[in-house]
């Protein structure tokens, strides 16, 4: 599992209780985390690609390689 992804799930809980806290319906609340995650997941990607173009073959190249 990448990187992104990992901090993405790990970050999904808080979102899922602000869902549950507005009562959501658990079909709403499983729709918002496949669309949070993936989008989370591509802006990651987002990210890592301008901090290479800051910084070509800086540390952040490998740090956070995206898989």
């Amino acid at each position: 599992m990448s990187r992104s992804r990992k901090l993405a799930e790990a970050h999904w809980g808080y979102i899922a209780q602000l869902l549950e806290a507005h009562d959501e319906s658990n079909s709403t609340i499983e729709v918002c985390k496949f669309h949070y995650i993936e989008a989370f997941v591509h802006g990651y990607k987002h990210a890592i690609e301008d901090l290479e173009n800051e910084q070509p073959g800086g540390r952040y190249a490998n740090e956070y390689k995206i898989e």
